[in-house]
């Protein structure tokens, strides 16, 4: 097979091998997007040994099936995770290791986990996040539950209420720039707005953000501006959401009559719950 070189109508460019009208054999695809492929073709398909690198710096490396990681591979994140095992169908999938920035793993058997940390799927990690927190438990402090029962966020995302903002270049600068904006324009047309970005604990790690969050509602109430702010850091993705004040204080009444909050710790009750209610009252 000799190499040629085509670029094809969505701007792509491939060099390499060809038959039969279609990449087969080593080759190399760049597209207009900054996204790169090298490594063996099938029929058109990336299929055995093959390296994909990412606008952003990340990159997979080890083996495909029909277009997609399968098998042994090591997919390293620039915010320094990294996963090095077996794939299936772009999953992991089988045994592998994940080491987080800070050198600590887990080594085990994967089912099915996605690659979440990419903020092409703030949307999907979103979406089914509320799915969990959708489903009712009853007084969850007692039960011992990771996540708690929210009965109004399944609806705002389904009456697209919900603003998802990411932040690609994460810096202290473009995060809380970010957050000061939408502070800034806050209410106008969505009940929510979601800050996010790649987690990445040398940027802000988890006390840090709470912190933050915990100042800012302060002087979100001393100037009377009805938006409270409330945060999430995981493995994937540090979050900041931004919702009433009202709307939450209301909620949190109404559940609190019901005994929801029964069983949870006094200082966080009094921190999360009395505390928000107390700032309310500076709204009026």
């Amino acid at each position: 097979m000799k190499p040629i070189s085509h670029i094809f109508s969505d701007g792509s460019k491939y060099v390499g091998n060809w038959k039969n009208g279609k990449e087969h054999g080593h080759g190399t695809s760049t597209y207009p997007d900054g996204r790169k492929y090298v490594g063996e073709y099938k029929d058109g398909d990336p299929n055995g040994q093959g390296t994909f690198t990412y606008p952003d710096g990340e990159k997979y490396e080890g083996e495909w099936k029909d277009g997609k990681p399968n098998g042994q591979g090591t997919r390293t994140f620039t915010n320094g995770y990294k996963y090095v095992g077996e794939f299936k169908d772009g999953e992991y999938h089988g045994q592998g290791t994940y080491t987080n920035p800070d050198g600590s793993k887990y080594v085990g058997d994967y089912k099915g986990a996605r690659d979440l940390a990419r903020l092409d799927n703030l949307e999907q990690f979103v979406s089914e996040w509320i799915d969990k927190i959708d489903v009712k438990i009853e007084q969850p402090f007692i039960k011992d539950q990771d996540l708690q029962h929210c009965p109004y966020a399944k609806a705002a995302w389904k009456n697209e209420k919900i603003k998802i903002v990411k932040v690609s270049e994460f810096t202290l600068d473009n995060f809380w720039g970010t957050v000061t904006k939408e502070l800034d324009a806050f209410g106008k047309d969505k009940d929510i707005v979601i800050v996010g970005a790649i987690t990445n604990i040398h940027i802000i790690d988890k006390d840090q953000l709470a912190g933050a969050c915990d100042a800012i509602n302060i002087m979100l109430a001393e100037k009377k501006q009805d938006t409270w702010l409330l945060n999430g850091f995981g493995e994937y993705y540090t979050l900041l959401l931004m919702q009433r004040t009202t709307d939450l204080d209301n909620a949190s009444i109404a559940l609190e009559k019901k005994g929801y909050y029964e069983g949870l710790n006094t200082d966080k009750f009094n921190k999360n719950i009395l505390h928000r209610r107390k700032l309310r009252e500076k709204l009026n």
